[in-house]
C-alpha cells in the first residue's frame, strides 16, 4: 500500500508498505520512468524469526527493537533490472544497534574502562599500544 504522487517523470512515495508473513518493508523515495530507483527502506521481520535469528547470531540482540523484531535500514538503488540493497549505515548509527556496535568498535580502538588491580589505566585497543597514555 502507499500514495504515490507522479512529477516528471519519477514516482515518489513516502509511505510506501510492503506486508508479508515473514517482514514488513516501508519505503520512501523516487521510482523513475527510467527504471531509476533512489528509495530509504526499512525491513521489519517477525518477532518469531528475529528471535530465531538472534538465537543463531547472538550479535543480533543488539538489533532487536522493543517488540523483539529485527528493524533492518535498507537503501535501495540502481534499476529495475539491476536492483543494489545496502544497509543504510547512517541510519543504522542512529539505532540501538548502531550505538552497541559503535561502543564495541571504539572500546576495541581505545581499549576497555575494566581495572586491572590498582591500576586503571586503560587495557588494548590504542591505551595498550601507547602502554596506558
Amino acid at each position: 500500500t502507499g500514495n504515490i504522487t507522479i512529477s516528471n517523470e519519477t514516482l515518489s512515495t513516502n509511505d510506501l508498505l510492503l506486508v508479508s508473513t515473514l517482514f514488513d518493508l516501508t519505503a520512501k523515495g523516487t521510482i523513475g520512468f527510467d527504471t531509476s530507483l533512489n528509495l530509504g527502506a526499512n525491513i521489519r521481520f517477525t518477532e518469531l524469526f528475529s528471535l530465531a535469528m538472534a538465537k543463531k547470531i547472538s550479535e543480533l540482540r543488539d538489533w532487536l527493537d522493543k517488540d523483539n523484531r529485527l528493524n533492518i535500514p535498507l537503501r535501495i538503488q540502481g534499476t529495475a533490472t539491476n536492483v543494489v540493497v545496502v544497509p543504510d549505515v547512517t541510519e543504522l548509527l542512529k539505532s540501538n544497534a548502531g550505538k552497541v556496535l559503535t561502543n564495541k568498535l571504539l572500546g576495541k580502538v581505545f581499549g576497555d574502562n575494566k581495572e586491572k588491580g590498582k591500576d586503571s589505566k586503560k587495557s588494548g585497543g590504542l591505551g595498550g599500544l601507547l602502554g596506558g597514555f
